[in-house]
C-alpha cells in the first residue's frame, strides 16, 4: 500500500527527473529498493530516509506527510522550538555561510 513517503519519494524523483536506477546510484542504494520504498512495500531505514531528504533538499517531516511545507519555515521552526523569528533567521544565515549556500 502506497504510504505518503511512498507518494512524495516518486514525486520528487518524478520532478527531478532521474529514473529509480539514476536515483539509487546517487543514494547508494539499489534500483530495485527505490521501486519497493515507490509502490510502499518496504520503508527505508532512517538513514535511508535522510538521504533522500538531503538529496532532494526537503525535511523528513515533508517526506513523511507531517508537513506539506518541503522545507521548514521560520515560523515552523520558531514554533517548535520556541526560538523568536529573529534567532532563526540568525543560525539560518550562518548555517548558510558555514555550508556555501
Amino acid at each position: 500500500m502506497k504510504t505518503m513517503f511512498s507518494k512524495r519519494l516518486q514525486e520528487l524523483r518524478e520532478e527531478a527527473g532521474l529514473s529509480q536506477k539514476k536515483l539509487g546510484e546517487r543514494v547508494s542504494v539499489s534500483a530495485a529498493s527505490i521501486g519497493y520504498y515507490e509502490n510502499g512495500t518496504r520503508d527505508p531505514g532512517l538513514d535511508i530516509a535522510v538521504e533522500f531528504a538531503k538529496f532532494f533538499g526537503v525535511s523528513l517531516d515533508y517526506m513523511a506527510g507531517i508537513s506539506d511545507h518541503r522545507a521548514p519555515t521560520s515560523a515552523d521552526i520558531t514554533a517548535r522550538t520556541g526560538l523568536s523569528e529573529i534567532a532563526v533567521e540568525v543560525l539560518e544565515a550562518k548555517h548558510a555561510l558555514h555550508s556555501g549556500t
